[in-house]
């Protein structure tokens, strides 16, 4: 027998276009294999039991994806797209500007950085106050 996950339930998905999902039980499953209907089982966990903060987070994505995000118009919704995919590729493209934003973990340990081997840590912005902050001058 296999074990159970904790809070957790088990579906049954046909495959195909005309999919159909149901709550796992021993006589679906026997339903199923007599027809020689082709399935997979898939382990949900319940979300009751989840993380509420978790929980709450996804809430918040699916939201912004169904109230915000698929109202926009596609040609913007693709515009949008392409400008993050083309600033993402900078830090491909660049290695200083990898290297600025993409710092190591290592270079946040004071101990293991002290002599900043592993490079200087970015200033937190909160630092900066109400001067403007500009990183130009760390990619020259």
């Amino acid at each position: 027998m296999r074990p159970r996950l904790p809070h957790a339930s088990a579906n049954y998905a046909s495959r195909g276009q005309n999919s159909r999902s149901s709550e796992a039980t021993p006589e679906i499953e026997r339903h199923l294999r007599k027809r020689g209907i082709d399935y997979q089982k898939q382990i949900t966990a319940a979300p009751e039991k989840a993380d509420p903060d978790k929980r709450a987070r996804l809430e918040a994505v699916k939201r912004c994806f169904h109230d915000d995000w698929q109202r926009i118009e596609p040609k913007l919704r693709t515009s949008i797209v392409e400008g993050i995919s083309v600033f993402l590729s900078l830090f491909d493209d660049n290695p200083k500007v990898k290297r600025l934003f993409c710092q190591p973990k290592e270079c946040y340990d004071s101990r293991a950085n002290a002599d900043f081997k592993y490079g200087r840590p970015l200033p937190f912005l909160e630092k900066a106050g109400s001067r403007p902050v500009s990183f130009s001058s760390a990619l020259r």
